[in-house]
């Protein structure tokens, strides 16, 4: 669960740098709800309120209210690593991540594991050949000549009976050494490839993004930001289906934007490049010589039944031309063939800095999501949420844009349309323990931002870190920090704390609920063997009171 810079983090508390919901708030708002329950059990939600700052816990029908921990009943001396979720319309979870060599394969594959409501794993219906130990779980890592181990998981998102997941690669061909030259497997570049699986577990296609590592002469590593599936029109049931992916390309050492759409066949998961690769480019914010890297993807409404939805891509921009360290959120809007939308803020894009840090080092978005809204943008807000560097360690930001592309000023503090916690701002120097607070992603729902990330924390600045999962609720509406909590790892819920925790993805669950999924890591105390060693770790989160049964407004629209 190592992190670009990986520090630390404080005691659990409700933290905020602007204007929280404060606790007499969260009374007032529980109290305007009382003719709905009797006298005795609001009095009782109110004194709960006022006393806890932080509404949302691990949901006990999940789990027991625990992680659930898995390591795809491997050996713990190996890493397994929860990176994205998905959920599917029957309330079962999809998790997915990277996996050791399990089956006699020659580098580490992509590992699937399904829970359903109750946080209990569901066996595979149909997986076939990668079915693992009796259909438990999904586990794609082939034995080839030429290996292609998984690198990293950025997203997974379903669309009918068809999962679809986005993994970075390393690329491999073919190389003639020794004398007489025999061919030899040679790293080549990083790479993005597309995994097309059915619900029932079945391995169906992969797609590389670009070129292929065929091509020993392209220079190019790509690396995957997010990807989205869309019907192509809401009124023609012919009209066909599109894969749309986004991600950062690094030529000579710049990161350059990357879009690519596919059309999709429904019937067998294969997918067929229409634009190749395409390098957006709006308002010449990201030139050949800048950095800008692209984190995440996301659909906004459509205009018109007939035509796609709005396309939004989020991530960061070299604000200083040759200053690697100073970096800015930013998010740009494209058409289905990537060429920026220059009704989005005149030129298709906006950046939006935090500058809170001396030497305004680098603020990172790492996460979009989008409140579409069908028709004109008026009502369409997007939320690209990341990292901001506050003096002494980072703290968790997210920045908020009006549909047409302006910043939302009646979001967050003095009409700033950004907010950021976790991490304080200092002048005079700074103090151990230190906390850095990240954000890994963040989701849309029941009026509120959701955002999953980890805390770190050093008692001192040679000391390892202290780490654990961290989520926090914010009101979508003002920016209002509902709660910010860290949820550290116990052998049993309510015990004491016993491995390192990180979260790398959060969805929507439906009645009030969020999961989140990560990894659990063990103390280098826990001996050689097992040291560092990471298990898959996942968490539902509910304030089924307050939010399941009243419910809370905005949902995003399904595009």
């Amino acid at each position: 669960m190592t992190r670009h810079s990986i520090r630390s983090f404080s005691p659990r508390k409700s933290a905020d740098t602007a204007s929280p919901a404060t606790s007499g708030q969260r009374a007032q708002s529980v109290g305007l709800r009382c003719s709905r329950f009797l006298f005795v059990l609001c009095a009782l939600l109110i004194t709960t309120a006022s006393i806890h700052a932080q509404i949302y816990r691990a949901d006990v029908d999940f789990n027991g209210g625990n992680y659930f921990v898995d390591a795809f009943s491997g050996s713990a001396t190996d890493t397994y690593r929860g990176k994205k979720l998905v959920h599917l319309d029957n309330g079962d979870v999809v998790v997915a991540g990277l996996v050791p060599n399990m089956r006699g394969g020659n580098a580490g594959g992509l590992g699937l594991v399904r829970y359903n409501a109750a946080g209990q794993r569901v066996t595979w219906a149909n997986p076939g050949a990668t079915g693992f130990d009796g259909n438990q779980y999904v586990v794609y890592d082939a034995n080839t000549l030429v290996p292609r181990p998984i690198d990293d998981v950025k997203d997974i998102v379903v669309s009918g009976n068809l999962l679809f997941v986005l993994v970075d690669v390393q690329g491999y061909g073919l190389h003639f050494s020794g004398n007489p030259p025999m061919p030899v497997p040679a790293f080549t570049r990083y790479a993005s490839d597309v995994m097309v699986f059915n619900t029932d577990g079945k391995f169906l296609s992969s797609v590389e993004m670009g070129s292929t590592l065929a091509d020993e002469g392209d220079p190019r590593n790509f690396f995957g930001g997010g990807i989205a599936v869309y019907q192509n029109s809401l009124l023609l049931s012919d009209g066909g289906v599109s894969l749309v992916f986004a991600g950062s390309a690094i030529e000579s050492n710049v990161s350059r934007p990357v879009f690519q759409r596919f059309s999709l066949d429904a019937t067998d998961g294969s997918l067929t490049s229409v634009t190749g690769i395409v390098y957006p480019n709006p308002g010449n914010y990201c030139p050949t010589n800048r950095g800008c890297e692209i984190n995440g993807l996301a659909l906004g409404g459509r205009l018109t039944v007939t035509g796609p939805p709005r396309i939004y891509l989020g991530g960061s921009r070299q604000a200083t031309l040759g200053d690697n360290a100073d970096w800015d959120f930013m998010v740009m809007r494209v058409s289905s063939n990537g060429a920026p939308d220059t009704s989005f803020n005149t030129a298709g894009v906006n950046v939006m800095p935090f500058n809170i840090a001396p030497g305004n080092l680098g603020d990172h978005g790492r996460s979009i999501a989008v409140l579409g809204s069908n028709g004109t943008t008026t009502n369409e807000r997007i939320f690209v949420g990341g990292d901001v560097a506050v003096n002494c360690g980072d703290g968790m930001g997210v920045v908020k844009f009006n549909g047409d592309g302006t910043p939302d000023s009646t979001f967050g503090s003095g009409g700033l349309a950004k907010r950021y916690f976790g991490s304080e701002y200092s002048s005079s120097g700074c103090m151990v323990p230190r906390t850095d607070n990240y954000t890994h992603s963040i989701t849309l729902a029941e009026g509120l931002i959701a955002f999953a990330g980890q805390r770190n924390t050093a008692p001192f600045f040679i000391s390892p870190d202290s780490v654990d999962g961290v989520v926090a609720f914010m009101d979508m509406q003002s920016g209002s920090l509902i709660s910010f909590d860290i949820y550290p790892y116990a052998e049993t819920a309510g015990g004491s704390r016993s491995r390192h925790s990180g979260l790398w993805g959060i969805v929507a669950a439906g009645h009030g609920a969020f999961t989140a999924t990560g990894d659990v890591r063990y103390f280098t105390s826990s001996g050689s063997s097992v040291s560092g060693k990471m298990q898959y770790a996942t968490l539902r989160f509910s304030d089924r009171i307050f939010r399941s049964t009243l419910g809370h407004g905005d949902d995003p629209v399904t595009p």
